[in-house]
């Protein structure tokens, strides 16, 4: 057969994002703020700030110790099996979450096989972290290559680039063989990564200015934030916007 040759007008997008930030900041809130049909796989228990805001989404379960990368690689085939157009949106709420997810079923695998030298499910094999690696990516790029928008949740640690600055990136841990670091791989497969923290402005109200504790997130990296914007419509930076406001942005010339 020959290859599918599709003319740019007739290209439809999905997006594929990377939003990192510290615990409590308000990843889950903004990753749930779409107002459209989302669907999140939930490898940590952190959903409930989004119930909270009154957002509406649907929620698998994928964090459970023994379980949850099954569940998590199940819910993949579910939407390959034609149900990705129920939504439009899936959420992995944390990247960094699922990582550990596998890990423990590795651990759980080995601990389960009699023929096993070491049967303790609390010590990671070294050769573990090289098959967890490639089950994250092939998982990544299973859920990019959906028709549907896809938001990568992550949490953020300091690190030091090589002249000892810190700098701040999403905690994804492992190594990769091209780009050097799986935090980076993940990055450069997604369209934008941004980096949220907590912001504090003033905001006239009813004729009042007023402080306002906001959220603001990162698209342009520096050599303090590593973030990008492939759109090139987002801006420096985006401060108290829905997902469905960034997604209105990203769509706005169609």
């Amino acid at each position: 057969m020959p290859p599918v040759i599709l003319k740019a007008e007739d290209y439809t997008p999905y997006i594929s994002m990377l939003l990192y930030s510290d615990p409590g900041v308000g990843k889950t809130v903004f990753a749930t703020s779409s107002e459209s049909p989302t669907l999140v796989l939930a490898t940590e228990e952190g959903t409930l700030s989004g119930v909270r805001q009154g957002a509406q989404f649907d929620i698998i379960e994928c964090f459970a110790p023994e379980g949850g990368w099954e569940a998590f690689e199940e819910s993949i085939d579910w939407l390959y099996d034609g149900n990705a157009e129920k939504y439009n949106w899936v959420v992995v709420d944390t990247a960094t979450s699922l990582q550990r997810r596998i890990m423990q079923h590795l651990s759980i695998t080995r601990s389960n096989d009699p023929s096993a030298k070491n049967r303790n499910p609390d010590k990671y094999q070294l050769d573990e972290y090289g098959e967890q690696q490639v089950k994250f990516q092939k998982a990544v790029e299973r859920l990019i290559a959906l028709p549907v928008n896809v938001l990568f949740t992550a949490h953020a640690r300091m690190a030091e680039d090589q002249d000892g600055e810190l700098y701040v990136k999403p905690d994804i841990h492992g190594k990769e063989a091209k780009a050097g670091e799986l935090a980076v791989w993940l990055s450069a497969n997604v369209m934008a990564t941004g980096f949220m923290s907590p912001i504090t402005y003033k905001k006239k109200v009813d004729g009042a200015e007023k402080i306002i504790q906001g959220r603001q997130i990162q698209w342009r990296g520096n050599e303090k934030v590593r973030a990008k914007d492939r759109f090139d419509v987002l801006g420096d930076r985006t401060i108290d916007k829905s997902l469905k406001h960034i997604e209105d942005l990203i769509f706005a010339d169609d």
